[in-house]
């Protein structure tokens, strides 16, 4: 659906027009439980990735330009040793949740699908699409990225559904929150399940073969969701029981934001047939932070400007204007940037990319203090002479 017209009457309307063969058969019928859309190239056009379930994953290259809409199905390469389910768009795993953070700090954003990966039950892998720095093999049909979840730690947990990247305690790394579980009972089905999941494709089609759910049955329903914690050796760490949040809940979404304006994330978790819950953020110590509120002169929101941050210790953080990406959660159109150790009055170098209302591509250079800032990005600011 692309945007076409929009009033600013006592009554405002937005009008879409549904685009027809934008995409192709196979990747417009999929079975999709997941869209994702970021910048990963750097050219300020974003990106698609769809988390399917029953089917390989798809990462779509943004090439349109005004008045033409084209997105070019990307297939990931095979290194040596990688099974093939774990190629970026060859899986056939059960994706559920997608986002996006710079896990490798090479100012380029990586990927974080849930999938299915319960012990004793179909225990896939969850992905960790990391960059390998080359987007220009974009152009030729490549999706540079390979899956490290294994090494990072991110592979397994249970059931997963949202997954959402955030600098909770502002040291400077991101951590990684899932929602996971299906269905609380008493009785564990995932024996039944794994049969059928092993038969033959020929049976799988026909909804005569799948055993039929009754009250108390259970998949995956007991599991916490996961709250990983990268470690010093690189690896991340699920650390939900040390912080007290291990109940098992079955959770679909994730939503975060800095609530209460006090400089650190705070998040909710949207949980099925059972209560949802606001976390606050309490941390005692937590390092200091830059929150950059990067509007369009309207005051609307900036979706997919690009902001990069500059450390003192030479290392830079990026992230982009979303609102939110994955199953069903969203987090605040905010920008939100761990700092570390860095002093309360030490400036930082920022630079600004966005399209302005025209798709002219605009930057902006700042020196800011730690602290929340809001940025009017005007429609006239400095051309962004690279990009077209």
């Amino acid at each position: 659906m692309r945007w076409t017209d929009a009033t600013a009457t006592a009554s405002p309307s937005v009008t879409f027009t549904a685009m027809e063969n934008v995409f192709a058969e196979d990747i417009a019928h999929a079975w999709t439980l997941a869209i994702g859309a970021a910048d990963l190239d750097g050219d300020l056009l974003p990106e698609l990735y769809f988390a399917n379930d029953f089917g390989p994953d798809r990462l779509l290259h943004n090439r349109s330009q005004p008045g033409e809409m084209k997105l070019a199905l990307l297939a990931g390469e095979k290194p040596i040793g990688m099974p093939n389910s774990k190629v970026l768009g060859n899986d056939g795993f059960k994706g559920m949740g997608v986002d996006f953070a710079d896990l490798n700090n090479d100012g380029l954003l990586d990927i974080y699908v849930s999938n299915i990966a319960d012990q004793y039950a179909l225990e896939e892998s969850h992905f960790a699409f990391v960059s390998t720095g080359q987007p220009e093999k974009m152009q030729q049909g490549i999706a540079p990225y390979h899956d490290h979840s294994e090494s990072l730690g991110l592979a397994r947990s249970s059931w997963g559904w949202e997954t959402k990247f955030g600098d909770f305690d502002n040291d400077g790394m991101t951590e990684a929150l899932q929602a996971t579980g299906f269905r609380k009972g008493q009785v564990n089905r995932w024996p039944e399940l794994q049969e059928l999941a092993i038969a033959n494709d020929g049976a799988l089609r026909h909804a005569d073969s799948w055993f039929a759910f009754r009250p108390g049955d259970d998949l995956s329903g007991h599991d916490p969701n996961p709250f990983f914690v990268r470690g010093k050796d690189g690896r991340f760490y699920d650390l939900s029981a040390e912080l007290g949040l291990d109940d098992p809940f079955v959770t679909r979404g994730i939503a975060t934001a800095d609530v209460d304006g006090d400089g650190d994330l705070d998040f909710a978790i949207a949980n099925q047939w059972e209560n949802s819950y606001f976390y606050r953020n309490e941390s005692p110590h937590p390092g200091q932070f830059l929150g950059l509120r990067l509007q369009h002169p309207s005051g609307s929101p900036a979706i997919g400007a690009v902001a990069k941050v500059l450390l003192p210790n030479g290392h830079s953080l990026v992230s982009q204007v979303d609102g939110g990406n994955g199953h069903s959660g969203v987090r605040s159109s905010d920008l939100h940037f761990g700092l570390g150790d860095v002093s309360t009055d030490s400036p930082l170098s920022v630079e600004v990319q966005w399209r302005n209302r025209q798709g002219r591509p605009q930057q902006k250079s700042l020196l800011l203090s730690p602290g929340w800032h809001t940025v009017q990005l005007s429609d006239t600011a400095k051309p962004l002479a690279n990009l077209s």
